[in-house]
């Protein structure tokens, strides 16, 4: 059971942390008590109207926290119990992030300094000042006490410790957004490309850079990742292509865009289909995009087909021109300049499988060609290891995979008042009388990336068309 914090019997009922603080302590004469109680009621912020209190030498004025009310007993006294630790971590998250309450770098400086001594000399320290660096040791464990010590008298209220704990929550999170922004297929993949480079690691390891490099060069990056001069001159690299793309070889994760172009042909599409709705002044013509998305997969010896793919190959989710793309269950429409009037929404309630594969699969007239329930196996189209020499069958000689998802969207007129819900809009019939225009797209060939452009002309039907000028 937990103490009670004004000597009170534990089976006494509880009360507030306020009357528990002010209730006389039983032995007066225990001086350590006393302060343990003086100390708790600076820290909760307690204060019944102009109470003084004595802390050494010097008269403390405490003010009341806006806290303390609804904060309940028990959570007060935790978190002034936690408020030490609160503090040092808050002091190491300062020197890891660079960012010290007096704004200098030099306890950063000298925490590096020290790292790099450390591992460089550390055998020879120990050998021959390892007696003096236990006394350094306990040094550093005074100053960080007497540190603690003067942050707590100096800021004694709930309100303080709150803060403390935000700061160290947001520098927390700065500290580890480079991991957090790492989804579990980007995880999967980095571990891929740190096995497949073993052989690599063991031959630098061996001949070039001893464990002990290796640790210093990690721990200096670690240290430094946060330094302005630091953060600049990566700034600066990473506008070189050759550096993102030597990122990217190595860790197989793409931070610099380098699978997608400055703008991509599906944008460029979209991009298009924006600027014909600013011209729509008929409320009864519309457009449709059919939005298509790729799943590949990849067969690994002992494991099976599962999406996990090479570093240097596609995304496990691409679009049709093979850039990297969302899965079907986060794919979000694009937002439209003219939102006022325009938007895009769903004509299809959810993604479809085409079972044909765009015609690459034949299947009996009867057998529907999309569905939303495909099967395991549903829909593949079997290609071999370089992604060559596609075949509807899957034998010993395929080891990558893909099939096709589509889903129709449909660019509608918000201004127009009570207009009907959309439904779906057929291409060669429509309802309303209004004018479709049908927004069509293809599958390049396998093995290439072309670029297409998006041609809106006075026709009622757009079209993707590639670069050689034939119309698809």
């Amino acid at each position: 059971m937990q103490a009670d914090v004004a000597g009170r019997h534990p089976a006494q009922p509880k009360k507030s942390l306020k009357s528990a603080l002010k209730k006389p302590l039983r032995n007066s004469s225990d001086g350590r008590r006393s302060r343990r109680r003086r100390r708790l009621q600076q820290l909760a912020g307690y204060n019944d109207g102009n109470t003084e209190y004595d802390s050494g030498d010097e008269i403390t004025v405490v003010s009341s926290s806006p806290l303390l009310t609804p904060t309940p007993p028990t959570v007060a006294v935790s978190l002034v119990k936690l408020y030490p630790y609160l503090i040092v971590i808050d002091k190491i998250l300062n020197l890891l992030t660079w960012n010290n309450e007096d704004g200098t770098l030099l306890p950063s400086v000298l925490l590096v300094l020290s790292y790099t001594g450390t591992v460089c000399y550390f055998e020879w320290m120990t050998e021959y000042f390892g007696h003096i660096l236990i006394i350094v040791i306990i040094w550093l464990y005074s100053l960080l006490d007497k540190y603690v010590n003067v942050t707590i008298t100096s800021y004694p209220t709930l309100d303080d410790i709150v803060h403390v704990m935000g700061r160290v929550s947001h520098k927390a999170d700065l500290i580890l957004a480079p991991i957090s922004v790492l989804n579990k297929q980007d995880i999967r993949r980095l571990l891929f490309t740190v096995a497949f480079f073993s052989p690599v690691y063991m031959i630098i390891s061996k001949i070039f850079l001893t464990p002990r490099h290796l640790l210093l060069v990690f721990g200096l990056y670690v240290l430094t990742y946060h330094a302005p001069i630091f953060k600049s001159i990566r700034k600066a690299l990473w506008q070189f292509k050759l550096v993102r793309l030597f990122i990217f070889y190595v860790t197989g994760l793409d931070f610099g865009g380098l699978t997608y172009k400055n703008q991509n042909p599906f944008s460029k599409a979209m991009e298009a289909a924006n600027l014909v709705a600013k011209s729509f002044t008929n409320a009864n013509r519309s457009v449709e995009f059919v939005y298509v998305l790729f799943e590949n997969q990849r067969r690994w010896l002992g494991i099976g087909w599962t999406s996990s793919m090479l570093s240097y190959e596609r995304a496990s989710w691409t679009d049709e021109f093979l850039n990297r793309s969302s899965e079907p269950s986060s794919f979000r429409l694009p937002h439209i300049d003219d939102a006022d009037s325009h938007r895009w929404v769903w004509v299809d309630t959810e993604w479809q499988l085409d079972r044909t594969n765009d015609g690459a699969i034949h299947l009996d007239e009867s057998e529907p060609k999309l569905t939303s329930q495909p099967t395991l196996n549903d829909g593949f189209i079997y290609y071999d290891n370089t992604w060559n020499n596609q075949s509807s069958e899957n034998t010993f000689t395929k080891y990558t995979r893909r099939r096709r998802w589509v889903r129709t969207a449909k660019l509608v007129n918000t201004s127009i008042e009570d207009a009907p819900p959309s439904k779906v809009v057929d291409e060669k019939e429509n309802s309303s009388g209004g004018e479709v225009d049908k927004v069509s797209t293809h599958t390049p060939d396998e093995g290439t990336i072309r670029e297409r452009k998006v041609s809106f002309s006075e026709l009622q039907n757009v079209h993707i068309i590639p670069d050689d000028g034939y119309i698809r």
